[in-house]
This record gives C-alpha cells, structure tokens and sequence, in this order.
C-alpha cells in the first residue's frame, strides 16, 4: 500500500517533469516565432494578435453569456441572470430601467 509521503513525492516528480516540459515547450514556441519574424514570414504583431484570439475564443468557451461569436454579449442572457439584473437596474437607475422597458416590448 501507498503512504501518503509516497504520493506526496511523486505528485513532486511529476509536477517537477511537467515543469520542464513547460519551459521546453515555451523555447520552442518562442524559437519558432522568432524565425518566423527573422525570416518575414509573420510579424510580431500578426503572432501577438494570433495569441489574443485564441485566447479570447477561449473567454467566449467558458462564459455561455456570449451569444455567439460577435464578442457581444446578448442582453436577453445577461437580464435573465436575475442577480445580474438587480445590479444593472440598481447601477442604471429607475429612468434607464423604464426605458430598457419600453424598448423591449
């Protein structure tokens, strides 16, 4: 049977080995992207923007909010979260909440 100082320490190692597989992986990803912008392939810019939307794709994955691709969230989702509502009229005030109102009627 396995004592828990015998799991501590390969949960160690293991994380020690992911580690360095980390910060390889990392060289090589700024290694490629270097030659990539030596020999005019890309820009850093281009890569920069590259990185921003996969990572907001990913924003968009996780929060359901987001109706679709367009970035905006859709009003309908976002009123329908009653705590998120109560905080908007309360943050708008009573004039901006009758006029939400009477526009989405």
């Amino acid at each position: 049977p396995m004592v828990a100082s015998d799991l501590l320490a390969r949960h160690v190692l293991l994380a020690e080995k992911q580690q360095v597989e980390i910060e390889r992986l990392r060289d090589e990803g700024t290694a490629l992207c270097e030659c990539l912008v030596a020999t005019g392939v890309l820009t850093r810019d281009a890569i920069d923007a590259m990185l921003h939307r996969i990572r907001f794709e990913k924003v968009l994955d996780k929060h359901p909010l987001f109706s679709d691709r367009s970035g905006f969230p859709c009003l309908a989702k976002l009123v329908s979260a009653h705590e998120l509502s109560i905080a908007i009229a309360g943050s708008a005030g009573a004039d901006a909440v009758r006029c939400l109102c009477s526009a989405s009627k």
